[in-house]
């Protein structure tokens, strides 16, 4: 593994970086293309992720209510919306808002709901008026707003929940539900980042970038937030990746790579 990282990184250092900077203009410009080209598929292929769903729905259910925001929805509604007022699903991937699904039963169904809305929007800069909602939620997308530069993708990071900060009422909550790298990996991660991101920008793929659990405590930290509690999300019997869509590999073998948690929080400034 160490000689194939090194191989990458001399590859990578060799390349001029104007060149590869200048194809990473726009922020998320390579995520928002790569999901809007795997949309017709995300939600047939999401269905092998249903079990972890409904343990996130579950664990969720008490504090979805009012009017509700889902950063980066992907399309698929992984939680209770029961006692929402209205639900806004965002994301910048437009082609994956087209057809929503929401889980119910097991499975993912059709929705159509008057009280849904669908705006393209990043979770860098959220188009919406301060102290719009009562509930955020985001699942598994603070991870996807990397770039090839690893101090931007935490600044993103940071950013996004400074964004939903923003948009939130007072004392609202924000639910987000995301995956770490155990400390071997996280390791590895912070080394070799930026040519591995590289490496995956010239095949079309975006490389996703995992918070350490204490990362994430921090960033919610500074961003105004509190946490309130938190539960782990295991995985079912697969789970989906979206960066290699054709892949299901089993959950519990996932679940030794990557811990999963929700983490729900309240606004505190």
């Amino acid at each position: 593994m160490f000689p194939l990282f090194i191989i990458l990184s001399l590859t990578y250092l060799t390349e001029s970086k104007d060149r590869y900077a200048s194809n990473m203009k726009n922020k998320l410009g390579h995520q928002k293309k790569y999901f809007n080209e795997i949309a017709e598929n995300y939600h047939s292929l999401s269905s092998s992720s249903i079990a972890s769903a409904e343990k996130l729905k579950k664990a969720t259910r008490e504090f979805i209510k009012g009017n509700v925001l889902d950063v980066g929805s992907g399309g698929i509604i992984n939680y209770d919306i029961r006692n929402a007022r209205k639900l806004v699903l965002s994301d910048i991937a437009v082609e994956t808002l087209k057809n929503p699904q929401i889980i119910e039963n097991g499975k993912l169904h059709t929705i159509k709901n008057n009280k849904i809305s669908f705006v393209e929007a990043s979770a860098l800069s959220l188009p919406f008026k301060k102290n719009s909602f009562d509930t955020v939620i985001m699942v598994t997308t603070a991870h996807h707003l990397s770039e090839n530069s690893l101090s931007k993708t935490k600044r993103n990071i940071l950013n996004a929940f400074s964004e939903i900060n923003k948009v939130l009422k007072k004392d609202g909550i924000f639910i987000i539900h995301e995956c770490f790298l155990f400390p071997l990996l996280k390791f590895l991660q912070e080394i070799f980042f930026e040519p591995s991101f590289w490496l995956l920008f010239k095949v079309g793929k975006p490389l996703p970038y995992f918070m350490s659990e204490r990362q994430i405590v921090q960033y919610l930290k500074t961003a105004g937030f509190r946490v309130i509690k938190r539960k782990s999300i295991p995985s079912g019997e697969k789970i989906y990746l979206p960066l290699f869509p054709k892949l299901s590999p089993p959950g519990k073998i996932w679940d030794k790579l990557l811990k999963s948690e929700v983490y729900i929080t309240k606004k505190i400034r």
